[in-house]
This record gives C-alpha cells, structure tokens and sequence, in this order.
C-alpha cells in the first residue's frame, strides 16, 4: 500500500494539502474506440469527420490538442453516422500505442470539439475520464515522468515498443483531491507550453530571416552585385579564386606547445570549438605532434561529410588558439580578407555545397579527396576588406540574438522538465 508521503508532490501551489487520490486506471476511464485508417484515407482539404492520427500524436501536436486546428486531417468519404461509437469528446485522451522509441505512450487531451466529428485514428488508445479532471490535468499528468515512467517497464517489442490497453490496466493514476488544484495545474502548464511555442517561433523567425539575408545581402550566380546593401557601397563585387584571399598554413604542433585539452573541433551549427568542451572528452591521437596549429582568425575546412554539407564545412575560428587534427585544412588570411566573413559567406549551406562540389572527390569510405590547396581552386565573390567587416558584424549580431533565443528556450524547457517532475507524484 502507496503511504501517504509518497502521494504529496515536492512542489505545490499555496493553500492545497494532503496526499493525492490513487486510483486504478480502469477504474478512472472508459475506453473509447478508435479507427484503422490509414494515412491515405486521409486528406487536408475536405470531410465530414476529422481523425487524429498516431503519428501526429507523436510529432505534431502537443500535450493538448485543439479540435478547431486545421491540421487535424479529415476521413475522406466518411459520414459522421459510420462513426457514431467512436466520437470524441472534450478532455478524452489519446496514448499514441507504438513508437520506435520510448516517446511511445505519449499522450494529447483533446479540446474545442466543436462543428465537425473527430475521431481516434490508427495506433490510438482513447480513454474517456469518467471524473472531471479539468482541461490539461491529465494531459500533463500522463506525459510526466511519474506516470510515463510507469509505463517504461511494462511496453513490449524491440525495434517497434508498443502499449496496449491491457497494459495501461496495470498502472495507477494519482490527482489532486480538489478539482481546483487540478485546474491549476493544467493551466499552470499550459501557460508555460504557450510560452516555449512563443520563443520557438521567435526563434524560428530569426533563423528564417538569417536564411533569406544570406540570399539577399550576397550577389546571385552571374551577378556581381547584392539585392540588398548597406547603404555607402555600390563597387561591383569582385570574382576570383579563394587562393586569392586564404593561403594554406604550416604551423603545425612540433614543439607540443598546446596540449590535448587544447585540441579543437570543427561543428556545422557552433563553429570552431574547443573539442573537450562541446564533446565532453578528447579524441585525439597519440601524439599530436603533426596536428595543425589554427591561431585566432585562422580558416577551417572540415573534410567531414554534413547531412547538409555533404563535402564537408568551411569556418573562421573565432575563439581561443588551439590545435586541430589532420583531417582539417587550416588557412592563414591575406591581407585582403577579413576571415570572420568567410564562414559568413559559406553560411549558406547551397553556396558551400556549390562551391565545393566540383573540387571534392568522394572515396569508396565517403572520405573527401581534395588537398589544401585544391580545396582553394574554386570561384567565390567578395567585396573589399571594409564590407566584408560590416556584413561579418551584422551576421555576428544576428546569431547573437538567435543564440540568446536559444538560451532562452532551452532554459524553459529546463525548467519544464523540471516542474513536471516536481509537481506530480
């Protein structure tokens, strides 16, 4: 027997006390039937009857779904009457009951079912609370680690885990006593949901906007000139080779003057960093004795295939000095190239590519045969030293908004993941 210690949550709103009701899960639901119509049964445009579909339990929706969203895909050739059993209600929930991890199980309360039908789709357990529980209670409640976590032992399969309704029959649900306390926890994280939605749309303007600026504030293949410009600039932008402005480095680590901690690492989405720190540990060889020495400044080619970039990444070292292995090209700038606006101009994952492609040949392992300097044959299109500053800064500006937008999201879902742990038992 469940002590009653065990029933508080570590974290509560002021004025509520005492343990939480338990219960069996059947004895809190009825199971509503679902449908098995696939995906190509389904259509975006038109129907009588809309149907939630596991996979965008999975991916798409969120803790709670509204009905009145136009995503939900409707039945095509369906009339209201063939599924008159498996209607939907407001706050029925719906377990996604097969995943190819452990997301199986996750949970969408339903919501705002109003005009046309929803129904639950293939691969889904609805359950209808038969106590009030309060919009979003159950949504979070089931999706916690307290109750998910339950489920972890009990799901079935290898490649495909799968629940079934004989297995959520073996869980306990716990709730608050008092319909109020439950009101307020659906709420509660309902707003916070509503505010991570917020900045990841914020942030997804940002890097929607840095895409189509890397697109307007550099001249199209063939033209000479940007469509957009700060103002003071109107020379043509000159086409050369960009052995005209890098030349490949020497240094290399002889001496041992930087150790293994200071080896660095090349990455698509953070740049030239510290190996140790954005991997958690040192991969490198032996001896470091032949490893290239890339100075504050210095270019970086990544032979390294991308999903993105499949001939590797080219980017400028913005941080401390440091080592790197001889799988990268290290580049010294010539006066006439401020580095910083190299990784700018390669940015753009099609001008990369572009530009690569022609230079790399691929290996029978997927490995980049091109040299040093073979890797610098190609065109590009630059303006002058002044311009090349001002455009660096401006996209420096950019990606740190976009970072502390990051920061900021990422610190939410923290505090998320935090709160659900802490506030349900």
């Amino acid at each position: 027997m469940t002590d009653d210690t065990s029933r508080v949550p570590k974290l509560r709103f002021p004025g509520f006390t005492g343990a939480w009701e338990q219960r069996k899960f059947n004895d809190l639901f009825n199971p509503v039937r679902n449908n098995s119509l696939s995906r190509a049964m389904l259509n975006n445009f038109s129907g009588d009857v809309r149907s939630i579909h596991y996979g965008d339990v999975l991916i798409r929706y969120g803790a709670i779904t509204d009905c009145r969203d136009a995503t939900i895909p409707f039945i095509s050739r369906s009339q209201s009457s063939d599924f008159s059993e498996e209607l939907l209600n407001d706050g029925d929930v719906l377990f996604a009951d097969a995943a190819e991890d452990q997301t199986v199980g996750k949970v969408t309360e339903v919501e705002g079912i109003s005009g046309t039908p929803v129904v639950a789709g293939l691969h889904i357990l609805a359950c209808r609370p038969k106590v009030t529980m309060g919009l979003g209670y159950l949504a979070y409640y089931l999706n916690s680690p307290a109750f998910h976590g339950s489920l972890l032992p009990l799901m079935q399969g290898t490649k495909v885990l799968s629940i079934s309704r004989s297995i959520l029959a073996e869980t306990r649900v716990y709730y608050p006593v008092q319909l109020r306390e439950r009101q307020l926890l659906g709420t509660f994280f309902k707003q916070l949901d509503d505010l991570i939605t917020l900045h990841q749309r914020k942030l997804s303007h940002l890097r929607e906007l840095k895409r189509g600026l890397l697109q307007k504030m550099f001249p199209k293949s063939g033209e000479d000139r940007p469509e957009v410009r700060f103002p003071g600039f109107a020379d043509a932008w000159e086409q050369r080779k960009l052995r005209d402005y890098l030349v490949p480095s020497k240094d290399k680590n002889s001496a041992l003057s930087y150790g293994k901690d200071e080896v660095l690492s090349v990455s698509g989405d953070a740049g030239v960093v510290n190996q140790i720190q954005f991997q958690g540990r040192s991969y490198a060889g032996a001896s470091t004795k032949d490893y290239g020495v890339v100075q504050t400044g210095d270019v970086i080619y990544t032979k390294s295939p991308l999903k993105k970039n499949p001939f590797g990444i080219i980017k400028t070292n913005k941080g401390k000095a440091g080592i790197v292995s001889t799988l990268y090209a290290v580049y010294k700038p010539k006066d006439n190239t401020y580095t910083p606006f190299v990784e700018v101009y390669f940015d753009d994952d099609a001008r990369l590519n572009n530009y690569l492609r022609p230079l790399v040949n691929k290996g029978a392992k997927n490995d980049m045969k091109v040299s040093k300097s073979g890797a610098l044959t190609g065109l590009i299109c630059f303006p002058g030293a002044t311009e090349q500053r001002m455009l660096s800064e401006f996209f420096q500006q950019l990606e740190d908004l976009i970072t502390l937008h990051q920061r900021k999201l990422s610190h939410l879902q923290q505090q998320k993941k935090a709160l659900l742990q802490q506030m349900f038992v």
